[in-house]
């Protein structure tokens, strides 16, 4: 693994951890307003999209859940 991102459905701040080392890890924190820095991938992404598509996904699978538990 040469890094991952932690995002927290109930608060903003994003925590990104990209591998510089066999022994280092830099850790790379964003809040509201700013824009994530994916180093290894040379993409940078507003929070704000972050969010939007992470709420988008999760509806989406919660409408799947739930038309899959109610019987037709």
């Amino acid at each position: 693994m040469q890094e991952y991102i932690l995002i927290d459905i109930e608060q903003i701040p994003v925590e990104y951890f990209c591998c510089k080392s066999k022994v280092q890890w830099v850790l790379y924190s964003y809040v509201e307003g700013e824009k994530v820095n994916f180093v290894r991938v040379n993409l940078k992404s507003a929070i704000a999209f972050i969010y939007d598509v992470i709420s988008l996904e999760i509806l989406i699978k919660l409408k799947e859940a739930i038309f899959r538990a109610v019987p037709v």
